[in-house]
């Protein structure tokens, strides 16, 4: 089967109801978080916590019929996090 490319209409509109994503822009001029000395933003755990309010709305709509995205099944505590209709109750701790 052919993998479809997530629906993104609407997610600029939703990254601008999150008050810490308007923050980030603002202060930064940057959609995604990085550390001060850092040039770059990395690809790792740490950035993917530092970024969770930017990517939550783009892997809530890669969530196909069968809750996987792509070929990894996301647990219920994950698909908790990625519902809609359920407010951020989780705090990451690194």
């Amino acid at each position: 089967m052919a993998a479809t490319m997530p629906d993104l209409q609407g997610v600029a509109n939703e990254w601008d109801e999150i008050a810490e994503v308007r923050t980030q822009l603002r202060k930064h001029k940057s959609l995604l978080a990085k550390e001060p000395w850092e040039e770059d933003i990395k690809v790792d755990v740490q950035h993917a916590v530092m970024n969770f309010a930017v990517l939550k709305p783009l892997v809530r709509r890669m969530l196909d019929s069968s809750d996987s995205v792509g070929m990894h099944p996301q647990p219920k505590i994950a698909q908790q996090l990625l519902d809609p209709n359920v407010g951020q109750f989780f705090d990451f701790v690194i």
